[in-house]
């Protein structure tokens, strides 16, 4: 279960460092709080996700 849920985040984390990368090349500083909502949104939509998927292993 452990194992599972460390793969699960470390593969979702990657993405979200990956997708910051290049929001920040992309991106001019003065767009960076746009930035920050979008990368807020994932990271909330990503744990809702995970929520799910837990509570499905669990039950």
């Amino acid at each position: 279960m452990s194992y599972l849920l460390h793969r699960w985040g470390h593969k979702y984390l990657k993405i979200l460092i990956i997708q910051l990368l290049i929001g920040l090349l992309i991106l001019m500083p003065k767009k960076m709080c746009c930035l920050r909502i979008l990368i807020d949104a994932q990271c909330f939509l990503i744990f809702i996700s995970f929520h799910k998927e837990i509570k499905a292993k669990h039950f």
